[in-house]
């Protein structure tokens, strides 16, 4: 059955919740964003770490660094340990010495053991050779270290730690990080003098946030009194909110007190919700709606919508918003008051209710934002409303039958997904025809035959309902039997000519003029996958111009034409091949309409069908795009790697390889992983299509992992070989600059 709309992109999850498109020769933009997200978790400790790499250490140290350095990466946190112990022993004083020092300390913090490390950084930050010899990791020691000291909550051997560091490093990162995180520690405890000299003290290097909060701190010309909190301020109090929740709130605190306070309570209620903090949230609103303070209109609806929608405490929303209709008849928001009202009140169960207000609100605002959403809710509510009202008749009537009672367990059997139970009570009406709800149940018993893997039983029990409904038109659920035999020539047995006349019949048994928007998607759905492209590309652009508002339906829509726009395959030879063909184009239209279970299925037996050949490896490649959304990365690589060994001849294999890399960068956080399928595009195949993503994509991964002597030679060769790529100006005024600054240049001897 057609879904309500398409909730992914084309192409693999990346990082929890994101995804990036591949497909089409698009690549993904900004890499950085997705590749290394790692790095960026870390902080930027280990990026400077790498830097002393660069500093030539004693040839008997080097083999046993690159092997700290591979179990550091491993994530094997003792036996690096172990191995970089002994390497600070071998050379003390080596620029290398004091980073192997470090990255000991980084494995203890790993191992929770921050006694350990809290001695390995101190070790570091009272050498003073090593603020001469290691700048970065003298840097990155003082930097752990105050991290570690915050957390123990020791303020005075925090100053003298910056004071040294200010005075060893005056003009490194770390130093302003440092300092910009005391500042923020400071205002926490309430001290906003001591927070603005220690952001000062950051300097150049203070953060954007750092700078808001500096800017919202300072005392204006005349005082508090004469200038009142402005929407400028509270756009930046989100912004420091948004970024430092616990800043925000501290900064909440202080603002409050001045004229216009409320903007800062307000700024604190959202910090809060965002937080998932709801009942505090609808609290400080509350409190601001009763002291009369900021607009009461836009106040008083978070508060309600807040309590309704998060909190879950519907009946004592609905007050709120009734009240607040009555209130507030002429606010802007009223709009989203009467839709998140009629919402409620279908959450409740009230569905009568939900019904009257969705459509009142339809005719109200036809064009409104929340359109799309509210004819959807509507359509669930008038079933809800209608199953409700049949409940309470089968109630009524089981009272003095108990098939009635049958089918009322089975039906909730059933919304239950236990089918082999609800088939034993639907069971009971078998050759009880003569009963008024024979029809209705022998439908059910149809669904619990489909639902356990026997379609061909369901096809049976449905047309015993049809044959009987054509000698007796009061027969219940005929229209649903019909329907339901398209969606199962269709989605289960991938027989779309017989799915299309089933639905052609559906349609036809409507009453005169009535259409079915449902039914004319499965239409065009089993046209596209007959490879009637012109006929089915009609109703997707119809449903596309109708449903233009509605960005979810719209992207599903888009799918839909991306498969029409798709090149035809070639003719094929043999009963088997066509078969096969038949079975990938049924596949292809459930992946575009993204039901991945039914889709996997079918590529599947395609795959069976024609073992060798492009429709196998296209079946292949579709399968680990499935496991890939699915958010089982491993089984998608096991199908991937096919196109290393049996595939490796395909026409796909590169573009392959390509969504591999971009899994074991992503969700498998596996960067050495992803590079070598990137080294094997450019390798195998260094003139096709995605030979030159694979190389953006190798040169980034040594910009995340601060490998900068390797990152400065992949960004240049990819220039050199592409030198009208769109990321040409990013490469020469961003990353070669700041790959540049971040090498180490040996000291002349």
């Amino acid at each position: 059955m057609p879904l309500g709309g398409s909730t992914a992109i084309d192409g693999d999850v990346l990082p929890k919740g994101r995804y990036t498109r591949i497909a089409q020769g698009r690549p993904i933009a900004p890499v950085a964003e997705h590749i290394g997200m790692r790095w960026l978790a870390g902080g930027l400790l280990l990026l400077s770490l790498s830097c002393a790499n660069a500093v030539p250490t004693p040839a008997h140290l080097d083999s046993e660094l690159s092997r700290a350095e591979a179990l550091f990466r491993e994530q094997r946190w003792t036996e690096a340990a172990a191995v970089f112990d002994g390497c600070a022993q071998r050379a003390p004083g080596a620029p290398a010495t004091y980073a192997a020092i470090v990255k000991s300390g980084h494995c203890r913090l790993a191992l929770r053991d921050d006694k350990g490390a809290l001695k390995l950084f101190e070790r570091v930050t009272r050498d003073d050779a090593a603020f001469k010899v290691a700048p970065d990791a003298a840097g990155a020691a003082c930097e752990q270290l105050h991290l570690l000291l915050l957390k123990q909550g020791k303020p005075l051997v925090r100053e003298r730690l910056i004071a040294r560091s200010r005075q060893a490093l005056p003009e490194h990162a770390a130093i302003a990080r440092i300092c910009e995180r005391e500042g923020d520690a400071r205002l926490e405890a309430g001290s906003a003098g001591k927070a603005q000299e220690y952001y000062c003290l950051a300097g150049a290097g203070l953060s954007a946030t750092g700078t808001n909060a500096v800017r919202l701190l300072t005392v204006p010309t005349g005082g508090y009194s004469v200038h009142p909190l402005r929407r400028e301020d509270a756009a930046a109090l989100a912004v420091v909110g948004a970024a430092k929740p616990a800043v925000g709130l501290a900064l909440c605190e202080l603002l409050s007190r001045r004229q216009a306070g409320w903007r800062a309570e307000d700024a604190r209620a959202r910090i809060l919700h965002r937080q998932g903090k709801y009942a505090e949230a609808v609290a400080v609103w509350e409190r601001m709606a009763r002291s009369k303070q900021g607009p009461a209109d836009e106040i008083s609806l978070a508060a309600a919508e807040t309590r309704g929608f998060k909190l879950g405490e519907i009946a004592a929303a609905l007050p709120l918003y009734e009240r607040w209709l009555r209130n507030y008849g002429r606010s802007p928001l009223r709009e989203k008051a009467e839709y998140q009202q009629a919402g409620l009140l279908w959450m409740s169960g009230d569905y009568a209710s939900a019904v009257a207000e969705f459509e009142r609100y339809l005719r109200a605002y036809p064009h409104g934002p929340y359109v799309g959403e509210a004819r959807r809710t509507l359509e669930r509510a008038r079933a809800d409303l209608t199953n409700l009202r049949q409940a309470k008749k089968l109630a009524t009537a089981a009272q003095g039958d108990p098939l009635v009672g049958d089918l009322a367990l089975g039906e909730q059997q059933i919304a239950q997904g236990l089918y082999a139970e609800a088939l034993k009570a639907l069971n009971r009406f078998r050759g009880r025809q003569a009963h008024p709800q024979w029809g209705r149940a022998w439908y059910g018993y149809g669904v619990c035959r489909r639902n356990l893997g026997e379609p061909d039983k369901a096809l049976t029990a449905w047309e015993e309902v049809l044959r009987q409904a054509a000698l007796f038109t009061n027969t219940q659920h005929a229209a649903e039997c019909r329907r339901a035999k398209g969606d199962v020539w269709l989605e289960d047995l991938a027989e779309p000519d017989k799915a299309l006349d089933a639905y052609h019949v559906a349609r036809a048994a409507l009453p005169a003029g009535a259409t079915d928007p449902e039914i004319e998607e499965c239409i065009g759905q089993a046209l596209l996958a007959l490879g009637r492209v012109a006929e089915a590309r009609t109703i997707f652009e119809d449903f596309r111009r109708r449903e233009a508002g509605d960005p979810w339906r719209a992207r599903h829509w888009d799918g839909l034409l991306a498969l029409c726009a798709a090149p035809a395959a070639a003719p094929a030879q043999t009963p088997e091949e066509r078969r096969a063909e038949t079975l990938r184009r049924v596949a292809d239209v459930h992946f575009a309409a993204e039901r991945w279970d039914k889709a996997d299925a079918i590529y599947l037996r395609a795959a069976k069908v024609a073992p060798v050949g492009e429709t196998t490896e296209w079946c292949d490649m579709q399968r680990a795009r499935i496991c890939a959304y699915l958010d089982e990365p491993q089984q998608a690589l096991k199908l991937y790697d096919r196109f290393r060994t049996e595939h490796v001849k395909s026409i796909w294999a590169d573009d392959v390889l390509l969504r591999a890399g971009v899994l074991c960068a992503g969700p498998l956080n596996d960067a050495r992983r992803g590079a070598k399928y990137f080294r094997e595009i450019i390798a195998s195949y260094p003139n096709g299509d995605r030979a030159e993503a694979a190389y953006l994509y190798l040169a980034t991964l040594a910009w995340w992992d601060a490998r900068w002597e390797e990152a400065e030679r992949l960004h240049r060769a990819f220039l050199e070989k592409y030198p009208r790529s769109p990321f040409k100006e990013e490469f020469l005024t961003v990353r070669l600059p700041a790959i540049a600054a971040r090498r180490v240049v040996p000291k002349e001897q």
